[in-house]
């Protein structure tokens, strides 16, 4: 278990949303205390969990971060060794973890309401538009009969498996890394050529590249689902944590918005902190909504 303890020395957010004309008419609300954040290996969990440290922070809290794979943070926010975690994936795509660990969790947001899962190809593949296309025996070898994948067992590899079966494709799914998965995927995108990968959304590379998901008729990947802020049973009543629990049940913003963050971190370079205190510092307006009532 990996352990990030980050505590922001910046100015206060009441004292921030006070230069804006109107913005705090009543007081900014003031928490206490430690609260622990779960992440994962993926980019738009880390950028949604660093605004969440940035507002929490100049709420007065001491964010930690601990970073597991999935199926562990939903067990360790049952057990009540974790406070929060900023990416849950539901109706549909955590269903499972969901299932078991659900009578000791709270699902607060959604933060948006646009996360979609899926096999995607360029835009520039015109005559590949839906899994029935890649039933095509040439078409299949212009990919050469694969779909570049990440983290073998996750759920977006699961339904990707689940794809190959239902439209009797004659495909292999790679199992690597996300960032494997990229450094295969991005030289045959900016070359022009013809890839097909495990992909979502949001996630940085719709705000680079020209993609598409591949239709799905037989609905092997769930619809859209939302993105939701999980916390553990009891949370909200602890002494300290209600401006905590308001804020991670009212914070808003889009999938674009997500995927531009990602963007700044992975393609030019700048970390996730900064990142999200330049967000949360250029939407006083915004996080004024996010705290109202708190």
């Amino acid at each position: 278990m990996t352990i990030l303890r980050r505590q922001i020395g910046w100015i206060s957010l009441m004292l921030t949303l006070m230069l804006v004309s109107g913005a705090c008419a009543s007081s900014s609300p003031e928490g206490s205390g430690e609260i622990t954040l779960a992440t994962e290996e993926f980019l738009d969990t880390e950028v949604v969990t660093s605004v969440h440290d940035a507002v929490l922070s100049d709420l007065g809290y001491t964010v930690e971060w601990t970073t597991l794979d999935i199926g562990l943070i939903y067990q360790a926010i049952s057990d009540g060794d974790i406070d929060a975690y900023a990416s849950g994936w539901l109706p549909t795509g955590h269903a499972d973890y969901w299932d078991v660990h659900g009578p000791a969790l709270e699902q607060l947001g959604p933060l948006h309401e646009e996360a979609h899962a899926g096999t995607c190809v360029p835009q520039s593949e015109t005559d590949v538009n839906s899994f029935e296309d890649l039933q095509d025996e040439a078409t299949a070898a212009r990919f050469d009969n694969v779909i570049v994948g990440h983290f073998a067992g996750s759920a977006t590899m699961l339904r990707t498996d689940d794809a190959i079966d239902i439209y009797g494709l004659d495909f292999d799914v790679l199992e690597s890394s996300v960032a494997a998965m990229m450094a295969e995927v991005s030289p045959k995108l900016e070359a022009g050529e013809p890839v097909a990968w495990v992909c979502w959304e949001p996630m940085w590379w719709w705000a680079r590249w020209d993609i598409k998901f591949l239709e799905d008729p037989q609905g092997a990947y769930p619809e859209a689902d939302g993105v939701f802020q999980i916390v553990r049973d009891g949370f909200k009543d602890e002494e300290g944590m209600e401006a905590a629990y308001c804020y991670l049940d009212n914070v808003r913003f889009s999938a674009d918005e997500t995927s531009e963050m990602m963007r700044l971190v992975g393609e030019e370079g700048q970390t996730s902190a900064d990142v999200a205190r330049a967000f949360v510092d250029d939407h006083p307006d915004r996080v004024a909504e996010w705290i109202a009532g708190c």
